[in-house]
Order: structure tokens, then C-alpha cells, then sequence
């Protein structure tokens, strides 16, 4: 019998899976979709020594699973290794300070006040939620069109990743209407495409860690930093990719030069062999995520409210079809 295929979108709960597959090897060669195959990396201490080495395992040629970059596309922040990337996230990270993020409790409070205290499915009000703290933080005049934006380009992704060639002007043009709205806002025209890669990136993996945690954490707990840090294990993103640019052997693996390795986070997480390290929900090395601060702040707002209103609830929910997003289609909260 063949194996599953890790990249199906409707591979909903890959976890057992993963975690099998780590326990036999924490770097595993597999079949492709369409292209020559991968490896799989599902070891902490693998994957985390990969994302530590821009210079052996290039971000450059694409992050995408079997998506290469051409020589001449246009690459945002995860598409840079150092020096090229030091230096963008250098400017990135002035953008991030505290000192600009928006006020998050009043546009919290009134989101859960036109949710609470009936309840039902909560995808609606975390996007729209999310979508207004992007806004109000950006400059962007109108949080609707911009979750609207934002959702044509991931929907338009993911129909590039299952087939290139068909959908790859689609997915270019969805883009491009993302970054026309961040240069009419102007707020962080010096950052140019980075900024489009904020909210591109940014809004959906919020959401989807507000979620999981909504899914996860059914009553208050005694020490709410603590839990809500444990409900990032899955990892808002499950995947992303590199390229090996030189033979290299890893845990008695040899990776030929221009091999694919795909990193496989929630694995990672739970991996025995993690103990006590910090959990690569964020991911790790120079590409740490560069907004996971503001991304904690929400998260602790939204809940410190959230527990204070509602003691416990329960929530049922329907995952959405990805193979790179960890998130919910539905997730219905009975209070």
C-alpha cells in the first residue's frame, strides 16, 4: 500500500501520521505530486538545524512545496537569505515595534459583543476581527475589502500549488490587487512588498491561532500566557520548504544538492526529543516569523477578554482543506 500523500488539502488531521513517520525517520524521502519527490522533516532538532542554515538550505528558490522560483520573480522576505534578507528584515522589524501597533481592546470588545452571548460560528468574527486590527494598524481604509483581498489571494495559492501552469496568472493577479490597496494606504510605503507579505501572511495565521486555541482551551485556565502558548504547537502554518544548495549529510541522511527538504512544524513540536526547547510554531532561525509579538499581543487580548466573559464553552468545528494552513472553515462555539 502506498503512503499518504502529506500534501493532499484533504488530508485533514495529519498529526498520527507525521508523528509515525518521525518516529521511523525525522528525515523521510517522499514521492512527489508532480516533480522529482521531497524530503520530509519532521525532527526538532532536524528541522530546526535546516531553518538555522540559510547558506546550505536556500529560502531563494522558493518556499513552496514542488513550486521553484524562477531566477527573475520578485521575492518578499521569506524568499531572501542573508545578506539580503538581514538587511529587509532589519527595516521590517522598525515597522513592528509596539509603539505602532493599534489599540486592541476597544476593537475586541466590539467584536465580542455582537458575537456574545449566542454564540455560533466564530470564523466569521475572528476574521472580521483580525481584518480591523490589520487595517486600523496599516492605514487601510476599508477591513472588509482587505479580508476579502487577502482570501482571494490564498485561495488563489492554493489552486496554484495543486496545479502551476493553469492558475499562476490568477495567483499573480490576486497579489497584485493586495499590494495596489497597501500602496493606497501609504503607511508602510518604505516597506513596499514586505508589507503586502504583513497581511498576506499575517491576518490568516492570526486567525487560525485564535481559532485553534478557541478549539482547545475550553475554560479558563489558572495561567492563560502558559496555555495559549501550548495551543501554538500545531502551528498556524504546517509547512514550508527549502532547497539544499550543496551535498550534506543531516542524521545520517545524505541531501543531494538542489533536493527539496519540506519542514513540517506541529511535527516538530511534538517531538520527544523537543523537551524543553522553545516550539517552532513561529518557525526558526532568521526567518522566525517577524510578527510574533504582535501575534502573541492579540492572542492574549482577545483571550483575557474572551475568559473573562465567557468561564467555558465548547466548540465543534470543521478544518479547513489545506495542506499548508492549519486553521478552520467552521467553528462553532456553544456558550
Amino acid at each position: 500500500m502506498s503512503e499518504p500523500d502529506l500534501l493532499d488539502p484533504d488530508l485533514h488531521d495529519r498529526d498520527p501520521i507525521l508523528d509515525e513517520l518521525r518516529a521511523r525517520a525525522p528525515i523521510a524521502w517522499r514521492a512527489g505530486r508532480r516533480g522529482p519527490g521531497y524530503w520530509a522533516v519532521t525532527g526538532y532538532p532536524e528541522l530546526v538545524a535546516i531553518a538555522r542554515d540559510p547558506a546550505t538550505f536556500t529560502s531563494h528558490l522558493g518556499t513552496r512545496p514542488e513550486v521553484r522560483r524562477t531566477a527573475d520573480a520578485i521575492r518578499p522576505l521569506h524568499n531572501l537569505d542573508p545578506p539580503a534578507h538581514t538587511t529587509a528584515r532589519v527595516l521590517a522589524d522598525r515597522f513592528l515595534v509596539p509603539d505602532r501597533w493599534p489599540a486592541l481592546d476597544p476593537i475586541i470588545t466590539a467584536h465580542l459583543d455582537r458575537f456574545l452571548p449566542a454564540g455560533g460560528d466564530a470564523m466569521p468574527m475572528l476574521v472580521a476581527l483580525v481584518a480591523e486590527v490589520f487595517a486600523t494598524w496599516l492605514g487601510v481604509a476599508d477591513p472588509i475589502a482587505l479580508a476579502r483581498e487577502v482570501e482571494q489571494v490564498h485561495v488563489a495559492g492554493a489552486a496554484f500549488l495543486d496545479d502551476p501552469e493553469p492558475h499562476r496568472a490568477a495567483a499573480a493577479a490576486a497579489t497584485t490587487a493586495l499590494a495596489a490597496r497597501m500602496r493606497e494606504a501609504g503607511a508602510f510605503a518604505e516597506l513596499g512588498l514586505h508589507a503586502t507579505l504583513f497581511v498576506e501572511a499575517g491576518m490568516p495565521t492570526t486567525i487560525d491561532a485564535l481559532a485553534n486555541a478557541l478549539a482547545t482551551i475550553l475554560a479558563r485556565p489558572a495561567r492563560l500566557a502558559a496555555v495559549l502558548d501550548a495551543s501554538l504547537h500545531r502551528a498556524p502554518i504546517q509547512q514550508f520548504a527549502r532547497y539544499a544548495t550543496r551535498d550534506v549529510e543531516l542524521a545520517g541522511v545524505a541531501i543531494r544538492a538542489q533536493a527539496q527538504v519540506i519542514l513540517w512544524f506541529g511535527a516538530a513540536n511534538r517531538d520527544p526529543r523537543r523537551g524543553d526547547a522553545p516550539h517552532v510554531a513561529f518557525g526558526a532561525g532568521p526567518h522566525r516569523c517577524a510578527g510574533t509579538a504582535f501575534a502573541r499581543r492579540i492572542l492574549a487580548a482577545f483571550f483575557a477578554q474572551w475568559f473573562a466573559r465567557v468561564p467555558a464553552h465548547r466548540a465543534t468545528g470543521e478544518r479547513r482543506a489545506s495542506s499548508y494552513m492549519n486553521g478552520f472553515a467552521r467553528l462553532e462555539i456553544a456558550i
